[in-house]
Parts: structure tokens; sequence; C-alpha cells
């Protein structure tokens, strides 16, 4: 019996045993590994045949081999899901499993017309950015389910949710709708609805229906929104986050004020017209103009006023200023303060004066544009009269004239072919005592330093352009340093018109052309057509914008073989001067229109010569002074005859021939005298600083109106010029 039961338990037992170690040798260890892709462990919720395991980037398991269902969820990862199979080895290598991150990427799009939406603001719980400007975004890692929240200024906001892995699979578009805002637009006199205004947004437009309604789309706060309508002023007003939006647009009554220019004086009774409709202004020089459009065009005119016009583009109040045809300038010394008698006035082409004790009246021309106002012995005065000051009362414009006396250098012909010489000049002129300039313009050989055409000059090839490039950056040079402009013009002596023109030249008796002592033909200063000629010249370098216009070789020739010289007319005194007189008075009138001055060269002996006596050549101060400006005698100590004045040789007395010279010159000038001085040496005699320094002082002390300095090379001792020399 107890064997029995013995035996049986045995066989119990080693039946136990036999199918415990069965089932332990179906058991085998797994080791779960779960990653992003760089390696780095992820925490996730692990399903293994339907249990539920929670893993930090590692799980160990317990199991059987064969096939196995597994699960893996990561927040933010897409998941695995699918068969595995354990081998039935004693041991298994661990199962890497890898998750690639959840991507979201998306466009945000105008519901209306499809185009990208930037600068939208996608948020969600943990994370919030902004569509590109291709309206894109791109959202790594979200977590599901995905709530998204999408909103725009403009827009109507957006809610999305996402809820499983498939719904990121492809790229999504969420589209928004444009708000929509209301408004209503009506007259502001009448309360009534405006039909077809213009209602418009930087990016959205509309027109009001009969009820004056209309709807804005995409309207951001403090965005500006326009109207217009015909007939109405239009506004514009900033968005101010409300609706709906009312506004009122006034119909387009325009105020007119009509004043007298620069005295700002209100005329009253002034007519204006609009489209053929006449309207007056009141007392106060007012008047309401309707109904207008604009591009409408508002004509204003009054007595002895210049009429004035503008075009209506939508203004409340417009002011039309008439500029008076009768007025008055008032001309002072900006030093004294007393009145300035010889005052020219140029204004619109015309010239008006001369000023009697400081007035000179002005009819029938607006003081429109420039103004130039011009005095012997003053700097000229170009100014615009709407900056200048008048005197409402009288209607009288108040003008002060600057005492100016030429402190100069002459800059021959042969230096404009040389610009880096001139400029050398022209830098000496702007650092020293100088203030101007005398340019040749017209050489002694006839040649011009400008573009002219006049037809005979080009017909003569006169014209250098190197020269002209030359005399128009010293032009711009000296306008830009404040620096006086004098042109000399060499007149009768002329050796392309005398061969160009050898009915025009002085001739010898064999009827060919006469030559001087350089061997050079001259115009015949009888003739007309020779003073045409420099008169054309003259007129065109006026208007280049010159100070002054110097001429000289006014006389007739006075070097060579004179007496193989055959005139075609009765060659005297008489006939010499009446010539010479009626050139001066031709030019003189012809530069009239023009606000330059004008200066004449004499030879400096024709201050003494006594008797009306010419010399020989036609020129006298009595018959030059009286048609120019200046007066400027050729005052060189060396070209004075030995025994002129009383001095054995002239040459050794700088002071004594110009001082008593330019005395006797201004005792019979009419024109403020104003000479040239030598620079230069001559006959043996060496002129330095001593003699420089005597010359000018003879002439401040015989009170000449400036000084201009002669060296035919253009040299000049700079420290001739340096301050309180």
């Amino acid at each position: 019996m107890n064997r029995a039961i013995y035996s049986l338990a045995l066989a119990l037992l080693s039946s136990l045993l036999i199918a415990l170690a069965s089932e332990l040798a179906r058991k085998v260890n797994l080791e779960i590994l779960v990653t992003d892709f760089e390696g780095r462990p992820l925490e996730a919720t692990v399903a293994w045949d339907g249990r539920n395991f929670q893993a930090f980037g590692r799980l160990r398991l317990r199991t059987e081999r064969g096939k196995h269902y597994l699960e893996i969820h990561a927040p933010g990862y897409k998941s695995f899901a699918g068969e595995v199979e354990v081998l039935s080895f004693s041991f298994n290598p661990p199962l890497r499993l890898s998750l690639s991150p959840l991507i979201l990427e998306g466009e945000v799009r105008d519901e209306l017309e499809g185009f990208p939406v930037s600068g939208a603001k996608i948020r969600g719980e943990s994370f919030s950015l902004e569509s590109g400007p291709d309206g894109r975004f791109r959202l790594e890692k979200p977590t599901l389910p995905l709530s998204l929240s999408i909103s725009c200024e403009g827009y109507e906001d957006l809610k999305v949710a996402l809820l499983a892995e498939d719904e990121l699979a492809f790229p999504r578009t969420f589209l928004l709708k444009p708000n929509r805002v209301e408004g209503f637009i009506s007259n502001a006199y009448t309360g009534l609805p405006l039909k077809g205004a213009l209602v418009r947004t930087p990016d959205w437009g509309t027109i009001s229906d009969e009820q004056g309604h209309f709807v804005l789309r995409r309207l951001v706060p403090g965005e500006e929104i326009s109207f217009e309508a015909e007939g109405y002023f239009s506004a514009t007003i900033p968005f101010s986050g409300s609706a709906p939006i009312t506004i009122a647009l006034r119909p387009k009554v325009v105020l007119v004020e009509v004043v007298e220019k620069f005295t700002q004086k209100p005329l009253p009774g002034a007519e204006l017209s609009v489209r053929g409709i006449a309207f007056r202004t009141d007392e106060k020089g007012m008047v309401s103009l309707y109904p207008l459009t604009e591009g409408d065009l508002i004509t204003a005119s009054f007595p002895a006023h210049a009429s004035a016009q503008v075009v209506f583009r939508g203004e409340e109040k417009l002011t039309l200023e008439l500029p008076p045809l009768n007025w008055e300038i008032k001309v002072y010394d900006s030093a004294t303060g007393e009145p300035i008698s010889g005052a020219w006035l140029y204004i619109a082409g015309k010239r008006f004066g001369p000023s009697r004790h400081g007035k000179l009246t002005v009819e029938g021309v607006p003081p429109e544009g420039e103004m130039a106002l011009k005095a012997p012995g003053y700097a000229i005065l170009r100014l615009n009269p709407n900056g200048a000051k008048w005197e409402k009362a009288s209607l009288t414009l108040t003008l002060t004239l600057r005492p100016f006396q030429v402190r100069g250098i002459y800059i021959p012909f042969v230096l404009l072919a040389r610009p880096e010489r001139v400029r050398e000049l022209l830098e000496l002129v702007d650092k020293t005592e100088l203030n101007a300039v005398a340019v040749d313009v017209k050489s002694d050989r006839g040649f011009l330093a400008w573009k002219s055409v006049v037809p005979l000059a080009k017909k003569l090839g006169v014209i250098k352009d190197r020269e002209s490039r030359t005399l128009e950056e010293i032009l711009r040079f000296c306008r830009e340093k404040g620096i006086y402009t004098i042109a000399r013009i060499v007149v009768f002596k002329d050796n392309p018109l005398a061969f160009g023109r050898p009915d025009l030249a002085v001739k010898k008796k064999d009827g060919s052309i006469w030559l001087d002592r350089e061997n050079l033909g001259w115009g015949n200063p009888f003739r007309k057509e020779v003073w045409d000629y420099n008169i054309a010249l003259a007129k065109e370098v006026a208007a280049l914008g010159f100070d002054e216009i110097n001429l000289d070789y006014i006389r007739f020739p006075s070097d060579g073989d004179l007496g193989a010289i055959a005139w075609e007319e009765t060659n005297t005194l008489e006939t010499r001067t009446e010539a010479l007189r009626g050139f001066l008075k031709a030019i003189s009138e012809a530069l009239a229109p023009f606000p330059v001055f004008l200066s004449a060269d004499v030879f400096g002996l024709t201050s003494w010569v006594e008797g009306g006596g010419d010399m020989g050549i036609g020129q006298r101060i009595e018959d030059v002074s009286p048609y120019v400006d200046y007066l400027c005698p050729m005052v060189y100590p060396s070209t004075f005859a030995p025994g002129s004045l009383g001095y054995e040789n002239p040459a050794l007395y700088p002071y004594e021939v110009v001082y008593r010279s330019t005395v006797k010159a201004k005792e019979r000038s009419k024109a403020l005298v104003r000479p040239w001085l030598q620079h230069y040496s001559l006959y043996g005699v060496t002129y330095g600083l001593e003699q420089f320094r005597a010359q000018r002082k003879a002439a401040e002390e015989a009170g000449t109106w400036g000084w201009v300095w002669w060296n035919a090379g253009g040299f000049y001792e700079e420290s001739l010029f340096a301050p309180g020399e």
C-alpha cells in the first residue's frame, strides 16, 4: 500500500516536472528598444498581445516563442503596429524599433481668391507659429489628437481637429474666410443714400448700391478706407474695428479766395469763370463755386492785374493770387541808405527805368519769374519777387543794391585751350581779395569761345569747341563762387572777317587786305555790316549770363602802314567819331533788354587829347562814355611815349601816370572810370610788386571804380592780392 502510493506520487511528480520543464522550454526573454531615428530613447506605450506596458526607451518581456502582435505609441511620433516573431533561441537579440516623427505640413490660403496668406497664426496647446510668405507652415512632433486654431487679421478664425495619424500623411490646405464688414454711405447735406460711391481699402474695392450699402472684406483695424464719388469731396478714415461703418460725403462746393499777389489784399468783385459760368467775389474777396468736378479749370481776373488759373482737384478751399500789372520799386544804397538814380529793372524780357531819386514804375507787366536790377557801381541784384519784401499798403517793392568795385584779372583767349591753367586763375580769384575775371570771348584774332549761331560766324569758321567748353566751366565756377564775369570782345580788329568778307575789310589802294603791325586784317568801322556782326555776337554773349560785356578795339587802326589804306568812305575826324558814336549807340540799344553792364576800352592817352582831337583813330572819351556803364582807359605807363605827361620815361612813374590819367578821364567821362593796370614789363623797364602796388594805389586814390590787371600770358603775382595789400 505504501509502496503503491509512493509509486503513484512519484509518477505524478515526474509528470509535473516533465510538464514544468516543457513549459520552461517554451518561454524566452525579450528586450524591446524604442528610439527615434537618431537613437534617442522614447517614452512610449507598448501593447504586447493586448497587454499594455510603459517603456522609456526599453522594455523587457518574458514571452513565448512564435508570432505576437505588437503596437507602440509615442507622443509626436508615428505609431507602430504589426506582428513580430520571437525565434526559438535561448537568447533573442533586442527588438529595435525606430519611430519617425509626425509632421504636419500645411498651407493657409484665402478662401475667396485662393492666394497664400502669410503671417497667419497657427496655435495649439503647446505651440504657436506663423505661415510664411508662401502661406506654408510646418509643425513637427504634434501630439494627437491635435486641435489647431488658425487666425489672421482680416479673416475669420478657423478651428481644426486632427485625430488620426493618417490625417497628417499628406500636406493640408486650410482656407481662411475673409471677414465681412458692412457699411453705409450718404450725402452729408441731405442724409440720403449715396449710390455708386467707390469704397476702397489697400486690397479691396466695391461700389455702394442704391441704399448706399457696401461690403468690405479682409478689413483690419486701423486700415484706411477711402471713399470717392463724383461731385463729392473724397474722404479717408481708419477702420475702428466696429461695424457697420457709416460715413457721409460732402458735395463739392469749393470756397475760393481771390487776393492780390505779394500784398495778399482781398480783391472784391473779381470775376471767376468755371465751364462758362461766371461768379464774382464778395467784399472779402470770397466766393463759393458749384457744381464742380475734379479737373475743372477755374479762371480769375481783376482790372490792372494778370489773370490766374487753377485746376480743381477736390480742395475745400482755394486761393488765387493775381499779380499786379502796375507797381513801383524803391531802390536804395545798402551801405548809405540813400536812394539810387539810374537803376534799371529787367523782367519778362523787358527793361524799365531808369530810377529817379530811387523810384521807378512798372506798368503792364506782372512781377513774375526772376528779376534783375542793375545800376553802375553796384552788384547786379537777381531775385524772385515771391521772396522779396513788399509794402502791402502801396504795392511797392523795396530793394537795396550793394556797392561793388571790380578787382579783377584778365584771362587771355590762348589759355582757354588749357583748362588746367584757367582753373588755377579761378582759384587765385577765389582765395584772394580778387572778385572778378575778364575773359576773352572774341579774341584779337577774331575767334569765338562760345557756340555761336550767327550765320556769318559759322561761315567764317571762327567757333572754337574746346575753348567754348572751358568758357562754360568758367561761368559755372564763377556763378557758384559769386565771382563777377566780364566778357571781352575785340570789335574792329578781325582778321577772319577781313579775309572771309573782303568787301567789309580795311583795304589797300590795290584792293588787297590791309594788315596791321601784327599782320592782321581789320573790319571797316564805317560799315554797318561790321557793326551788325559784332552786335549779334554781343547779344549772344549777354544771353550766356555774363555780368558785363567789355568792348575793345572800338577804334580805327593805329599801327602799321596807315598811309597804305584806301578808304572808300570819307575819312575825317568828324566821320570817324560819328561812326564810332553810331556803333556804340547801336550796340547799347541792342543790349538794353539784357541785365548786363557795358564797358569800353580806350587808349590811356585819350584822357590828355585836347581840342576835340581823336588821335586819328576816332576814339574820344566824350563820344564813348555816354553809351557805356564803365569807361576803361588802358593806363599802362610803359605805353606812354617818352615825354608824355612831362616824364622823360613815363614807365618809371607808375603811380603818377595812373593817378593823373584816371583823374583826367573821370573829369571827361559820363561813365564810371575803371582802368586797366599794367602787369608786365616793357621796353627795358622791369615791373615788380613795387610798381604793381603803386599803380593800384594810384587808381584807388584817384577814386576809380575798381581795376583790372592786364597780362597777355595770364601770369600774376599772387602776393599782390593778399589781404591788406
